[in-house]
């Protein structure tokens, strides 16, 4: 099973934290699937599924500079534009 998925940095880490709807991305041709689709849906679900938090990781292992550092992510994320933590609530 081979699949590639490709497409902005920003979308796939919108994807990864559900932050972005993969139909929505691939429709528009912001994301494209080539090769098994299946073994890309089974990731997807895989995915959603674990409900991943980069942001909430990486300040959880940072021990007493988790407060500075999730500052510091949600800085990133405004100024960048990119998702770096889970929404509350999805935005699709």
């Amino acid at each position: 099973m081979d699949a590639r998925i490709a497409g902005p940095l920003a979308a796939l880490l919108g994807l990864v934290h559900g932050a972005y709807d993969g139909d929505a991305l691939f429709f528009s041709r912001d994301l494209v699937v080539e090769g098994d689709t299946g073994a890309a849906l089974a990731l997807r679900n895989a995915v959603d599924d674990a409900e991943l938090d980069l942001a909430g990781e990486v300040s959880a292992l940072s021990g007493p500079l988790a407060a500075p550092l999730t500052r510091l992510i949600a800085l990133v994320e405004r100024r960048m534009g990119v998702s770096l933590s889970r929404p509350e609530e999805p935005v699709w």
